[in-house]
C-alpha cells in the first residue's frame, strides 16, 4: 500500500515537472553562474539531427545519461538549452565549451529523466529531445553559430552533462576555399593510418616515401617531405645540414614510388630564418607550418594562407594553417558528433571573418586518429554547404604577399642541442663511408642514416623528455655499424723467406657484403709490401686475405694494416702487427735442405747401381749340374787351348815363372792336389778352396 502511494506521488510529481514552464526552474533565461554541479550524473551528446539548421529545421538531440550514483535519480528533468547570443569567434567557442554555464542560455525543450520510475543506481538513459523552429525562435536573416547543452534539473540545482556548438544558417555563408593537407610520416603504420583517415580525394598529402611504400594514393595529390621527419628548424640552428641533405636524398630516391611526389614541402616548426634558408638550400618549394608549436610566428601578410619569405637567395612560400580549424580537427573529441559540429561551426565563423576566402587546414602529426577510416570530422568540415575543397596547389598558386620570418629565439627551447646536432652528423658522415663499401649502398644507408635522422625529427621535438635517449641509442646503432669492418688479427708473424704473404683476418659484422681494400703498410726497408688485395667479405663473418710481402733483411718489423674502402678512405681503425723478418733463416735453410737432398740423391744412386750389379750377378746354386759340368768343361778346353797358346808363343823365362792361367800369383789350379773333403763335381771343387778364388770367380 505504502509503495503504491509513493508510485502514485512520483508519477504525479513528474507529469507536474514536465507540464512545468521553464520558469519553474529559474532558467528563463539561464543567467551565468546559477548552475551548480549536485550530483554525480554523466552523459553525452550521442547524436543531432543535423550540424546546419536551416529555417524551417527543428532541432533533434540525443542523449546518453548516465547515473552514478548508489541511489535511484527521482524527479529530475533533462533540458536542452541554446545560447541567447550567437558565438561570433573561435574564443568565444572556446570560452562556452570550456564553461557552458558563463553563457546566457534559454531552454526549448525538456524530458523527464528515467520516466516514472526514475534513473537507476549505475544505470544508463538514452533520450531525445526536440525543439520546434518556433521553439529555436533564431533570426530568420542572420546566420550565426549557437551554444547547445543538456542540462539536468532538479529541485537542488542543475548540472549540463554536455555542450556543442552548431550553426544556424537561414541564409547563405560565404563560400571558404579549404586546402586540407595530410602528413602521412614518422613509421609505416602512422603513414597507413593517416592515408585512411584522409581518404576523400580532395585532400593533399605530404608524404614521407622512405614509411609510405606500398600505399595506395588513389587520387590524391601528393608531396614530399623529407625522410625521417626531419626537424628543419633543429637542425639548421645546429649545423646539421648534412643530415638534411641526406634526408631529402632519401626521399627523393624513395619518391618514383609516388611519380607524382616530385615537389619537396617539409614540415617544419618554426620559419625563422635559419629554417627557410636551410629548406631553400635543399630544393624545398615551400614549407607548411605546424600548428603544434609556432603557429603564428611568421607575420605579414593579413590573414593570406601562404606568404613569401625572403632568404638569402630569393624567397621560400610558407603555409600557414588555420590554427583553429587545424587544431579542432587533430585533436577535439575525436569521433564523437560534438567534434563534427565545432569543426563546421568553425568553417562558418572562419568564412565570415577571411578576407582571402581560403585556408590551409593541416592537423599535422598531432592528428589523433580514428581507427574505423575516413575521419567523420574531416568529412563533415569538406561537405559543410559553404566549403569548396580545393588542392594545395590551388593555394601555392600566383603571388603571395611578403611575410616577415619567426624570430631566431622562437622554440629555441625546444631544439636538439648544438652538440647532439654534431656527433649526429659526424655519425651520418661514418656510415656513409661504411655503406659506400657495401653491395647496396642506398639500402645500407637508409638504413643505418634514417635512424640519426629521426632522433632529430619533429616527432622528437614534440618529446624532448625522451628525446635524449632516442639520441643516445641511434648513436650507438651507428657506431655499431662504423666498427662493424675491422682487422681480426692481432698476433705477432713470422716471416722466415725471402718472398711470402701476411695472413689479415677481415671482420665484417653489418648484414650486407662489402668489397674492401686491405692495405699494410710497413715501418722499415726491410719489409716491403708490395700488394693491396681487393676481396668481397660476405656480410656477418671473418675472411683471411693473404697481403704480399718481400723481405728484404732481418729484423723485427711493424706493419700498419688499415681496411679501406675503394675510393681509398679508411674503413677501419689502423691495426698495428709485428713481423719477425728471418729472411737468413730461409736462405739457410734452403742451402741446407739443397745439400741434403743432393746427398740423399747420391746415395740413392750409388744404392741402386750396387742393388743393381748384384742382382744380375749368377749364384752358385742357381744352375743345374748340367750346366755346370758344361761350363766346367768349356772352361778347361779353353782353358787348355789358352795355355797351349801360350806356350807356344812364350818364352823361356815365362815357362819357369809358374804363373796361373787366371794371373794369380802361384801355381795352376790343376797342379794342386785333390781336397778329400771336396766331392768331385761339386762347386767348391770347380772352383777350388782358395777363398781368393772364389771370390774372384
Amino acid at each position: 500500500m505504502i509503495r503504491a502511494a509513493r508510485s502514485l506521488v512520483a508519477l504525479l510529481l513528474a507529469g507536474a515537472l514536465a507540464s512545468a514552464p521553464a520558469a519553474a526552474f529559474g532558467d528563463e533565461p539561464m543567467v551565468p553562474g546559477a548552475e551548480v554541479e549536485v550530483s554525480t550524473l554523466t552523459g553525452e551528446i550521442a547524436a543531432v539531427s543535423s550540424t546546419v539548421l536551416e529555417a524551417d529545421d527543428s532541432l533533434r538531440v540525443t542523449a546518453r545519461i548516465a547515473n552514478g550514483t548508489g541511489t535511484t535519480v527521482m524527479g529530475e528533468t533533462v533540458h536542452l538549452r541554446l545560447t541567447e547570443a550567437p558565438l561570433t569567434s573561435h574564443e568565444a567557442v572556446e570560452r562556452f565549451l570550456d564553461s557552458p554555464s558563463s553563457s546566457a542560455r534559454r531552454t526549448v525543450a525538456t524530458r523527464p529523466l528515467g520516466g516514472v520510475t526514475g534513473l537507476a543506481p549505475e544505470g544508463e538513459s538514452t533520450l531525445s529531445l526536440v525543439a520546434s523552429p518556433e521553439e529555436l525562435d533564431l533570426p530568420a536573416t542572420r546566420s550565426g553559430v549557437y551554444g547547445v547543452t543538456v542540462t539536468v534539473v532538479g529541485s537542488d540545482g542543475a548540472v549540463t552533462v554536455d555542450s556543442m556548438v552548431l550553426t544556424w544558417a537561414p541564409v547563405a555563408i560565404p563560400e571558404l576555399q579549404v586546402a586540407a593537407v595530410a602528413i602521412a610520416s614518422s613509421s609505416q603504420s602512422r603513414a597507413e593510418a593517416v592515408v585512411a583517415n584522409a581518404d576523400l580525394d580532395t585532400v593533399s598529402l605530404l608524404m614521407d616515401p622512405t614509411v609510405s611504400e606500398g600505399l595506395s594514393v588513389g587520387g590524391h595529390e601528393v608531396y614530399r617531405t623529407l625522410a625521417g621527419d626531419a626537424d628543419v628548424t633543429s637542425l639548421a640552428r645546429g649545423d646539421g645540414l648534412s643530415l638534411l641533405e641526406f634526408a631529402e636524398d632519401a626521399a627523393n630516391d624513395n619518391a618514383p614510388h609516388y611519380p607524382a611526389a616530385a615537389t619537396l614541402v617539409p614540415n617544419v616548426a618554426v620559419a625563422d630564418q635559419a629554417t627557410l634558408d636551410a629548406a631553400e638550400r635543399i630544393g624545398a618549394t615551400a614549407v607548411l607550418l605546424e600548428t603544434r608549436f609556432d603557429p603564428e610566428g611568421v607575420t605579414g601578410g593579413g590573414d593570406a594562407a601562404v606568404v613569401d619569405v625572403p632568404t638569402a637567395e630569393g624567397s621560400v612560400p610558407v603555409i600557414r594553417p588555420d590554427v583553429d580549424l587545424s587544431t579542432v580537427l587533430a585533436s577535439y573529441r575525436p569521433g564523437t558528433v560534438a567534434a563534427q559540429a565545432r569543426i563546421v561551426a568553425e568553417a562558418a565563423i572562419a568564412a565570415e571573418a577571411s578576407a582571402s576566402g581560403l585556408v590551409v587546414v593541416a592537423p599535422g602529426q598531432s592528428w589523433m586518429l580514428s581507427e574505423e577510416g575516413t575521419s567523420d570530422v574531416l568529412r563533415a568540415l569538406l561537405e559543410a554547404p559553404w566549403v569548396a575543397p580545393v588542392p594545395l596547389t590551388t593555394a601555392l598558386a600566383g603571388e603571395h604577399p611578403v611575410g616577415v620570418p619567426a624570430s631566431s629565439s622562437t622554440g629555441v627551447e625546444d631544439d636538439l642541442d648544438a652538440e647532439s646536432v654534431t656527433q649526429l652528423s659526424e655519425a651520418l658522415d661514418g656510415v656513409a663511408l661504411v655503406a659506400s663499401a657495401a653491395t647496396d649502398e642506398g639500402a645500407a644507408l637508409e638504413q643505418y642514416g634514417l635512424g640519426l635522422v629521426r632522433a632529430a625529427s619533429m616527432e622528437s621535438r614534440a618529446r624532448s623528455a625522451t628525446r635524449d635517449s632516442l639520441v643516445e641509442r641511434s648513436l650507438v646503432v651507428a657506431h655499431e655499424a662504423i666498427d662493424g669492418i675491422s682487422v681480426a688479427t692481432s698476433a705477432d708473424l713470422n716471416l722466415i723467406a725471402e718472398e711470402g704473404a701476411l695472413p689479415i683476418t677481415v671482420r665484417n659484422s653489418i648484414d650486407q657484403d662489402v668489397t674492401v681494400v686491405v692495405s699494410a703498410q710497413s715501418s722499415s726497408p726491410n719489409l716491403r709490401v708490395t700488394g693491396r688485395p681487393e676481396v668481397v667479405v660476405p656480410a656477418g663473418s671473418e675472411l683471411a686475405v693473404q697481403i704480399p710481402v718481400t723481405a728484404v733483411s732481418s729484423a723485427n718489423v711493424n706493419v700498419v694494416v688499415v681496411i679501406r674502402a675503394a675510393s681509398g678512405e679508411a674503413l677501419s681503425e689502423a691495426q698495428v702487427l709485428t713481423v719477425r723478418v728471418r729472411a737468413d733463416w730461409g736462405s739457410a735453410a734452403t742451402l741446407v735442405f739443397s745439400v741434403l737432398l743432393a746427398l740423399l740423391l747420391v746415395a740413392g744412386v750409388i744404392r741402386t747401381v750396387r742393388r743393381g750389379r748384384r742382382d744380375t750377378r749368377v749364384g752358385p746354386g742357381e744352375l743345374s749340374e748340367a750346366e755346370l759340368d758344361d761350363a766346367t768343361g768349356a772352361d778347361e778346353e779353353g782353358g787348355r787351348d789358352d795355355a797351349a797358346a801360350d806356350d807356344a808363343g812364350a818364352g823361356p823365362d815365362d815357362a819357369d815363372t809358374g804363373s796361373s792361367t787366371d794371373g794369380h800369383d802361384g801355381a795352376s789350379t790343376l797342379d794342386e792336389p785333390a781336397d778329400p773333403s771336396v766331392e768331385p763335381g761339386s762347386p767348391v771343387e770347380r772352383n777350388g778352396s782358395d777363398p781368393a778364388r772364389r771370390e774372384n770367380t
